[in-house]
């Protein structure tokens, strides 16, 4: 199902996206969101059920120690005037929040609406289950310019909305097509695209499967028939924090599509391999850098080093629960990206 075109609302001019990383440069954030309701006339807590203003930083943290976490407040929205305009209090904001947000047409009107009321807003950011992200929208350029080169900022683009149409990141579900979009994506390039896989070669084991039919355990790993159909490209070993532990990786050219799609369909297994699928322009040491950290690969984060896009799975707590994640220098790819896994499949807002 294609995209939905966004319906129409005010000009606003230019909008200010910025993507702010809220967990590992907490004291930044709290820096800055001081200075938002500093420099505001008006400042307002948006929930589902209420609007509250907010007089300071202390008084926030008094009544949401947590926000904007999504583990404790993902819904909720901070929003400031910069001056005061006529019959200035708290106004009513019927939404979509964050949890709404299943269209795009939804994300826009979410943006369109709050910056019609307010000079800026905050709220949780929509493309991964582990991490503190928060968005910052606004039209005054003041509120910018201190975030530009702070290591708070991770992403920040400039332009009319719709904004979905020039997003770096595509979060969506693609159970069933893991791998498909991106693939495809790489078809239309006329490249071919790398997979990025982990094996533990210290324990062929834990990759030998059970044979419900004859109830044997099949003593080889399973993954060795798709990457015999696959050229290997390069390999490498990494070690990281905070234990040493060392990983193994293997970067291979997909020159088999049903090999590719055979490793991404067991993505929701224990013993699945697969981690990403890389841009052919991918640069390796970029990429063993990324692996390096504690984390593990963040494309959000580290996208832009890496490859012009890339794709990966977000996991979460349980079976099955995850989610894709495509990250592109080019807000073109991704918007194909969105269009190609329709409206529908749009995750985590």
């Amino acid at each position: 199902m294609p995209i939905t075109p966004p319906s129409s609302g005010p000009d606003l001019g230019e909008v200010h996206h910025l993507i702010l990383d809220a967990e590992r440069c907490e004291k930044e954030f709290e820096r800055t969101l001081s200075g938002l309701i500093a420099d505001s006339h008006l400042v307002v807590l948006l929930t589902p059920r209420r609007a509250t203003q907010i007089a300071s930083l202390e008084a926030l943290r008094q009544r949401l120690p947590k926000w904007p976490s999504w583990r404790t407040s993902r819904p909720w929205i901070l929003a400031g005037r910069k001056r005061a305009r006529s019959a200035d209090s708290a106004p009513p904001y019927s939404g979509p929040f964050i949890e709404d947000c299943q269209s795009s047409d939804a994300y826009h009107q979410q943006v369109t609406k709050l910056l019609a009321q307010f000079d800026w807003a905050l709220f949780s950011y929509f493309t991964t289950y582990h991490d503190n992200l928060v968005t910052l929208i606004t039209t005054q350029k003041e509120w910018v310019r201190a975030s530009d080169n702070s290591p708070l900022l991770i992403h920040h683009q400039c332009g009319p909305l719709p904004l979905l149409q020039r997003l770096p990141n595509a979060s969506y579900y693609d159970g069933g097509k893991e791998g498909l979009y991106a693939y495809q994506l790489a078809c239309t390039q006329q490249q071919i695209p790398l997979l990025l896989v982990q094996i533990n070669e210290d324990d062929p084991e834990y990759y030998w499967t059970y044979d419900h039919e004859t109830e044997c355990v099949q003593e080889e790993c399973w993954y060795a028939a798709p990457l015999a159909r696959l050229e290997l490209y390069r390999e490498f070993t990494v070690r990281r924090p905070p234990y040493g532990q060392h990983e193994h990786y293997r970067l291979y050219r997909v020159t088999d599509f049903g090999a590719y799609v055979d490793l991404w369909a067991r993505s929701s297994d224990e013993n699945s391999i697969a981690i990403a699928t890389l841009a052919a322009d991918c640069d390796v040491t970029a990429l063993e850098r990324a692996l390096r950290r504690q984390y593990g690969l963040n494309l959000i984060r580290e996208g832009d080093a890496i490859a012009s896009w890339a794709y990966q799975l977000i996991y979460g707590g349980g079976a099955a629960e995850h989610h894709a994640l495509f990250h592109s220098r080019d807000p073109s790819l991704t918007h194909y990206i969105w269009q190609a896994a329709g409206q529908g499949m749009i995750s985590r807002f």
